[in-house]
């Protein structure tokens, strides 16, 4: 793994009286968190050096999203991971029919 990258959809709930919303995207370590205040689609969560060594330990990563101040919905997530395969790719070739055994 090479590197990744989170992007998280946040919607206002359409409430009249909420005021301000906040959300805080925590993900390991302290790199990587972010606040928003905006939350009108895609945010950008980022990525943390202590993220990178749990994807590349585990396959997983924790991620949490929660209400600095009011309230929201969560559309969706997406998390990309980019990295080299340590195998090479060979070219495949044509293996004949085995012979009838006598």
């Amino acid at each position: 793994m090479s590197s990744y990258s989170l992007a998280v959809n946040l919607y206002d709930d359409g409430g009249r009286n909420d005021g301000a919303e906040i959300a805080l995207i925590d993900m390991p370590g302290l790199l990587g968190d972010r606040a928003f205040f905006d939350l009108s689609g895609t945010e950008s969560g980022g990525w943390s050096v202590q993220g990178f060594a749990q994807l590349q330990s585990s396959g997983k990563i924790t991620v949490t999203i929660d209400s600095l101040l009011g309230d929201f919905y969560l559309g969706d997530s997406t998390l990309t991971v980019n990295g080299n395969s340590p195998y090479t790719v060979r070219q495949k070739v044509a293996v004949p029919e085995p012979g009838t055994l006598a």
